[in-house]
């Protein structure tokens, strides 16, 4: 039976927007490196029997590509998701999500630098709307908020997220096609992961390990969830849409996670969606389709 492409990516984000919600559960207990270690040692465990076959006939190319998996480990595996589970300890899953919606926004804006990509002026205009945005969530709509500087860490903590993802979509853009997609996801997983292991053993000699103690079922359940479904089956799901459907009609549905989320996080761990958040993500919204808007003349 033939899943609808659609359907595969709609459920990629909602798997997506349930890391953001239980995310926030479960850094209240578990430490964010030791979370994020979690996930991916999971899915690197489940995902490695289905990338055997690639190892064998990909063995010379993965041992050439190590400094590749080493640079999007750190900065989407690692970096991106210990920012975001440290980031929701402190703010909301609501506002932690809206303002990752402006990922391809910053990623527009690294590509200047690092793809020598031009900018036009409609572009430009897409990238100061999409800001505002963020601006606009971090100060939750209040002007002497930014006069004073008194901004929420954990919505500056998410804006550090966000760079970290841009960064690890501009690495991919540059040389994400030299190796198999499947040893490029198992190999960016380890390599986070060996980057990992030794800031995981210092933040488990900080804090202790006492947090063992206070685990309950929702946690337990909540790193299986991370291991499976926004790791490897949205990856999964994502990657098949776009194959079908092309990626500007696919990443137009990456916007309803901002919808997921809200729902979730209102549903379930009593946040309130403000004024300040419609304006900010409507202005982070259509920043981003403008700035991308020079691909809608490309036929996918």
């Amino acid at each position: 039976m033939k899943i609808s492409p659609k359907l595969l990516i709609i459920l990629a984000v909602l798997f997506w927007s349930g890391n953001f919600f239980l995310g926030k559960i479960a850094v209240q207990v578990i430490p964010p490196m030791t979370l994020s270690f979690l996930r991916w040692f999971q899915a690197f465990v489940l995902f490695l029997p289905f990338c055997l076959k690639e190892i064998r006939e990909n063995h010379k190319e993965m041992r050439e590509n190590w400094q590749l998996f080493f640079m999007l480990g750190i900065t989407g595996m690692m970096g991106f998701n210990v920012f975001v589970y440290s980031a929701v300890k402190y703010t909301t899953a609501i506002n932690a999500t809206i303002i990752n919606a402006s990922t391809p926004m910053f990623t527009a804006i690294l590509a200047l630098f690092y793809l020598k990509e031009k900018l036009s002026m409609k572009q430009g205009l897409g990238i100061v709307l999409a800001f505002s945005g963020v601006v606009w969530i971090i100060i939750k709509g209040n002007l002497a908020k930014l006069v004073e500087m008194s901004f929420n860490p954990g919505d500056l903590i998410m804006l550090l997220a966000v760079g970290f993802n841009a960064l690890y979509f501009i690495i991919l853009k540059l040389r994400g096609n030299l190796v198999h997609p499947k040893i490029l996801f198992l190999g960016s997983i380890l390599g986070g992961l060996v980057v990992g292991l030794p800031l995981l053993i210092v933040e488990s000699y900080s804090n202790g390990l006492s947090w063992i103690a206070q685990l309950e079922l929702i946690h337990y359940l909540s790193l299986i969830y991370f291991g499976i479904f926004p790791t490897i089956l949205s990856f999964l799901f994502f990657n098949r849409a776009v194959l079908e459907i092309g990626p500007i009609k696919a990443s137009i549905y990456l916007n309803l996670q901002i919808v997921f989320t809200s729902i979730l996080g209102m549903t379930f761990l009593g946040e309130r969606l403000y004024v300040f958040h419609l304006i900010g993500g409507i202005l982070i919204v259509n920043g981003v389709l403008i700035t991308n808007s020079r691909n809608n003349s490309t036929k996918e």
